[in-house]
């Protein structure tokens, strides 16, 4: 069967979406049987009401035989409108007792389950974000840095050619000895930036291995089976509806037999789940894998800013990255070879590479629910 977990591994917040409108549609069903049930117990007091009340038991003058006929009568229907009421009562007090009731307990709990789930998904993904950003400000620092060394290698350059051309010039020994000054500072500090980018890369490549092969899989797996409960648990109630029916007049039973036909040809869970996920599923089947880049070595295209990032998730069953990668850049980024740098790094990384792959979706055709 199709697989929340497997299949839509970078869709989060897409599945949360499809349980709160399969939530909102079991509310619905909830309150139209509610509305039923309060139907049937008021026609049901109603007519147990008349039928120990009937006509000509007031003190009320004698009357001729033709009215006399006419209240006996009555009288004599009283046992069997009796009846008919108990009837609507039992069957008011059955939808109380197996549908309304069970039903409402059944959503309190799956929906205490689902924002517990949802709360906890969401906080592990702002943690990976705040971690993916974290090693994309990191990488922006430490490119900053190297730029400004290399202009600085540039001015100390300079200034030894012009100490060659007049080596008294007190002035030009001045600039030669602050510019090594500058220089040495900057490539120390260049050092120091990169240690820490490739650290904050690792970390969080390391928080979004375990995150999308541990924790995802395992959210959406309970995700997955709350939604395969409610859907099952709106089938039986609604079995048990076409049953109450079945043993009413051929009025009642007809509603129920055009019910049950329909259950029968179009309800399919497998069918239902089949639909969502063909279309939510992305084409990814594993995130963009995206290497370490030093500096000097040009990208494709040039990077967005750290704060336009956003995570992309790995396949549950790809192997965890031994090395990170600088958050918030782009595809480019992702597509650039790798070049030896100070320190080396020994192995690709994953990052984010697309916009908003979280972003929740309108709701469509695939959405609805039966």
């Amino acid at each position: 069967m199709a697989s929340f977990a497997k299949d839509l591994w970078d869709a989060f917040e897409k599945v949360v979406a499809r349980l709160e409108i399969q939530f909102a549609a079991s509310h619905d069903y909830l309150g139209w049987f509610v509305r039923r049930q309060k139907m049937e117990a008021e026609y049901a007091k109603v007519l147990l009401d008349m039928s120990k009340a009937p006509p000509g038991n007031s003190k009320a003058p004698a009357v001729g035989k033709l009215e006399r006929t006419l209240r006996d009568a009555l009288l004599a229907a009283g046992d069997s409108q009796q009846k008919l009421g108990q009837r609507h009562a039992e069957i008011a007090k059955r939808m109380l007792d197996e549908m309304i009731k069970p039903l409402e307990a059944f959503l309190k709990t799956a929906e205490a389950d689902k924002k517990r789930l949802t709360s906890e998904g969401e906080k592990k993904l702002k943690v990976l974000r705040d971690a993916i950003a974290t090693a994309g400000k990191a990488h922006d620092m430490y490119e900053k840095t190297a730029t400004e060394a290399d202009a600085a290698v540039e001015v100390l350059r300079k200034a030894e050619t012009d100490l060659k051309l007049a080596p008294e010039n007190k002035k030009f020994q001045q600039a030669k000895a602050k510019a090594e000054q500058n220089k040495k500072k900057l490539e120390d500090k260049v050092v120091l930036l990169d240690g820490q980018y490739q650290a904050a890369v690792k970390a969080a490549n390391e928080l979004q291995s375990r995150v999308y092969s541990e924790d995802m899989p395992r959210l959406l797996g309970e995700l997955q089976k709350i939604y395969e409960d409610s859907f099952h648990y709106i089938e039986r109630i609604l079995a048990v509806f076409v049953d109450i029916h079945s043993t009413l007049p051929s009025e009642y039973t007809a509603v129920a037999e055009a019910l049950q036909t329909k259950m029968k040809k179009e309800l399919s869970f497998d069918a239902d789940i089949s639909e969502f996920i063909s279309a939510t599923k992305s084409d990814k089947a594993t995130p963009v894998q995206i290497k370490y880049l030093p500096h000097g070595k040009p990208a494709e295209e040039p990077a967005p800013a750290a704060s336009s990032a956003s995570v992309e998730a790995p396949s549950p069953s790809a192997p965890a990255p031994t090395a990170a990668a600088p958050a918030a850049t782009t595809e480019a980024l992702a597509a650039a070879e790798t070049k030896p740098a100070t320190p080396p790094v020994e192995a690709p990384v994953q990052v984010a590479t697309e916009a908003a792959p979280f972003a929740v979706p309108e709701q469509s055709e695939a959405d609805k629910i039966f």
